[in-house]
């Protein structure tokens, strides 16, 4: 496994894991992530904010770091 910054290539990936995560909470009952805008993301990406793990070349996780957030 390797863990990268993730790049703008990976932005179709990057949002078919957040629409099965989405799909996934609902069936549980459970709606905690909302749509992100691609723009944002797009910005993690491009301040070296934005994290992919890749196991034989296939991206399984991704995550983002957050310095500051008011509501946390």
């Amino acid at each position: 496994m390797k863990f990268l910054n993730s790049t703008y290539e990976d932005l179709d990936t990057i949002f078919s894991l957040f629409d099965a995560a989405i799909e996934y909470q609902k069936k549980k009952g459970n709606e905690l992530w909302p749509q992100f805008s691609r723009e944002l993301i797009k910005n993690e990406i491009s301040e070296k904010r934005h994290w992919k793990i890749v196991n034989e070349g296939t991206i399984v996780s991704i995550l983002s770091v957050m310095y500051t957030d008011p509501i946390i």
